[in-house]
């Protein structure tokens, strides 16, 4: 109950505060409120993010007890040339699935073309396309998400 209470401040203040967030806006909403109304603290999911030019190619896998991200393992392959993949762990507790909703918000308010689609059962973003400026080549990216594991 308190998780959705600061949901609607932080959703009143986004409302409030008058930023153009375009058409996608009230999806975005719809979409966050569903994935917190599904309660979901144990979880793990992956996601890869790829850039136009493909310079190399990202994939994470995370594991969320608690709410926070315990485990994350990251993978880069480059596109070109030596195309031997580095793994490495890191550290960083709030690299979650709210971590994807905020690079989204984030986008949006810098002014970044983002299309999303959403997950149907959880809402979560399954796949991001952001245009950083549209008058400019190669600045795009993709993420796409996967859910892997869940419990409660």
């Amino acid at each position: 109950m308190k998780r959705l209470s600061v949901l609607a401040i932080a959703i009143w203040g986004i409302a409030c505060s008058g930023d153009p967030l375009g058409p996608g806006h009230d999806e975005f909403i719809r979409a966050r409120t569903q994935w917190i109304s599904a309660g979901l603290r144990d979880y793990d999911f992956s996601y890869t993010m790829t850039n136009a030019e493909c310079a190399e190619y990202f994939q994470w896998e995370i594991e969320v007890r608690g709410g926070t991200a315990t485990k994350i393992t990251e993978t880069r392959t480059p596109c070109f040339g030596n195309t031997t993949p580095t793994v490495t762990s890191q550290s960083d507790p709030t690299r979650t699935m709210e971590w994807l909703f905020d690079r989204a918000m984030g986008e949006m308010r810098r002014g970044s073309r983002v299309t999303v689609t959403y997950d149907q059962v959880f809402g979560f973003p399954r796949t991001m396309f952001v245009d950083q400026n549209p008058v400019t080549a190669d600045d795009e990216f993709i993420v796409e998400a996967t859910l892997t594991k869940t419990g409660k």
